[in-house]
């Protein structure tokens, strides 16, 4: 919102003090402020740690809002993973419920919310902020650029109200924003820890989120007992494979992107596979406090109609069935989330993915389909002691869109676990999905999987990424917390880095026929290129008649015989040939 504050310091201190007064009033008997008494029952998380909706009350809702986690609340920027559990308190400002915020916003405060999510919507009025929640320091660039947004907003006023919020409390983006905005001096700092979440759950209504300028940074991608045996539901008959899709031209152009990880010396970390005129936003997150190190938050998105692939956060699990102390759900054990299997895919998508895919929270589940070759071709990688088991799924859900049409999703994801008597691993990787409106899944799929199929990390960043791994493990994960610290490591290891690429690279082309065979089974209307310019394997859409590629990483696929890109071109192009067939 953004209200104009009278200058007049008499209505300021009026407006300062009715503003304390809703807040206490909304939140008592509870106390919100920092440094209320945490509550001794443990969090319900996840299990039954969403409101379960209709009927709840708001002092119910409060409830949830405020659950201890048992985080402690950190004074710096929170640089781990963003989909995890957050304290319930923050240092210097003011954790408001729902019950609070209502009443500030009905009694029309001035008070000025910042939607640090980046979704679909927002709460109505929200001044989009997504990129305000970054990791970081309180000097950097994000930081100057939030203080600079603050001042035109507030008149300068150091006293106005701001409000953070982002998905829930399973989201640092808005404790990270919300800390900037102390560090930089104002005195009414509310995190609104609940988020869309808790907005959605009291029957509020949000609105449609505003485009964000060109340039501005989007938000990070971002968080039972049964394992992974028979028994758990599995999904079913999902629908046939996509045809290929086409243009009025007959003509389809892809460009190869880049993503540079500045965590790595700023080197090449992932090479994408972009349609023409789509938009690509992405960058690598690290997570040192976790074995598995890094996440890609990526998204491709197609402007005309809406339809993308995003990429999904990947993390490890641990349980002991019987532990010798009581562990609450979400801890950090050994760098893994300490949490029960869930075997069923379906709900580790509505528990792990809740604020990754929160609109899928109503959707309808409409099919599924098990790739037992490429689970096969899984489990072999697996190499600790201990009985496996491995499912990788495709899970289509249906859903209504802001303006009522009928939109589609599928998720894909693989599930592993490697079951000992006394101690559970288990892990989900390779997540992703795919979102448009009802009928464009079907009808691009041969696009989206020649997408998913050539976006690779590079040798060089797979090589240091498997370093910092073994860093992790050798107890450096405190040191490795810090980047600068980390750049340094990992040109202490350069050499090592180097050798262990080659052999990376060695792996990959040695691995490729049995990777085509494990995956045939999903990679319909796809087939296998060697680009003569990269000198590796790229997956292009299939039944075009011509393909060609230039020395850019672009590539021309054309329906039509004798279809020549250097005809009034200043690029050479040459023509490539298929080496590996997907379907004969």
């Amino acid at each position: 919102m953004r209200p104009t504050f009278d200058s007049k310091p008499r209505c300021r201190a009026f407006a300062a003090t009715l503003f304390a007064a809703l807040i206490v009033a909304a939140h008592s008997p509870h106390a919100l402020a920092q440094g209320a008494p945490k509550s001794s029952t443990p969090a319900a998380y996840p299990q039954g740690g969403f409101p379960s909706g209709g009927g709840m009350s708001l002092d119910q809702l409060s409830a949830w809002e405020r659950q201890d986690m048992g985080i402690a609340a950190p004074r710096e920027l929170f640089s781990g993973q963003f989909h995890s559990p957050t304290p319930n308190q923050i240092p210097g400002g003011q954790v408001i419920t729902t019950k609070g915020l209502i009443p500030l916003l009905q009694q029309g405060m001035q008070v000025h919310v910042f939607d640090v999510l980046g979704g679909l919507a927002m709460l109505p009025n929200a001044i989009p902020a997504a990129w305000a929640g970054q990791h970081g320091n309180f000097d950097d660039p994000t930081q100057q650029r939030l203080a600079q947004m603050l001042r035109q907003a507030t008149s300068g006023q150091a006293d106005a109200p701001l409000v953070f919020y982002c998905g829930g409390p399973l989201c640092w983006m808005s404790y990270n924003a919300a800390a900037r905005a102390i560090r930089l001096g104002y005195r009414n700092v509310l995190w609104y820890r609940g988020g869309t979440e808790a907005w959605q759950r009291a029957g509020q209504q949000l609105a449609a989120a505003h485009r964000q300028a060109p340039g501005q940074a989007r938000a990070p991608i971002s968080q039972s007992s049964e394992t992974m045996p028979p028994g758990s539901a599995r999904p079913q008959g999902l629908a046939p494979q996509p045809q290929r899709a086409t243009n009025a031209t007959g003509v389809q152009k892809f460009s190869l992107m880049t993503i540079f990880d500045p965590g790595v010396n700023n080197i090449a970390a992932v090479q994408v596979m972009v349609p023409q005129g789509w938009a690509m936003n992405g960058r690598v997150v690290w997570l040192p406090e976790y074995s598995v190190a890094s996440n890609l938050e990526l998204v491709l998105r197609d402007p005309k109609n809406g339809m993308s692939m995003q990429w999904l956060p990947t993390q490890s699990f641990s349980f002991m069935p019987n532990a010798p102390m009581p562990m609450k759900p979400g801890t950090n054990y050994m760098g893994r989330v300490w949490m029960q299997p869930i075997g069923d895919p379906a709900r580790f998508v509505q528990w792990f993915y809740a604020q990754t895919l929160p609109h899928l929270r109503d959707a309808k589940f409409v099919a599924g389909e098990e790739f037992p070759n490429q689970a096969k071709f899984h489990m072999a990688q697996m190499t600790a002691p201990g009985k496996k088991h491995v499912r990788t799924v495709r899970m289509r859900y249906e859903f209504k869109a802001r303006d009522g049409q009928p939109w589609e999703e599928d998720v894909f994801l693989t599930l592993t676990s490697t079951n000992n008597p006394d101690l559970v691993f288990w892990d989900v990787f390779a997540a992703h999905s795919v979102r448009g409106p009802k009928g464009s899944l079907d009808q691009f799929g041969s696009v989206t999987r020649a997408v998913l199929n050539s976006t690779q990390f590079t040798p060089e960043w797979l090589a240091a990424h498997n370093v910092v791994k073994q860093l992790f493990t050798q107890g450096l994960k405190q040191m490795m917390r810090d980047s600068v610290v980390m750049g340094q490591k990992l040109a202490e290891y350069r050499e090592h880095i180097s050798k262990m690429r080659q052999q990376i690279y060695e792996d990959r082309i040695r691995s490729m026929d049995a990777r085509n065979e494990a995956f045939r089974e999903v990679l319909g209307g796809v087939e296998n290129y060697k680009d003569p310019f990269q000198h590796q394997p790229v997956y292009l859409p299939a039944g075009y008649k011509e393909y060609w590629a230039n020395s850019k990483g672009e590539y021309v696929l054309s329906e039509q015989t004798g279809y020549n890109p250097n005809v009034g071109a200043t690029t050479e192009w040459r023509k490539i040939e298929r080496i590996d067939p997907m379907r004969r």
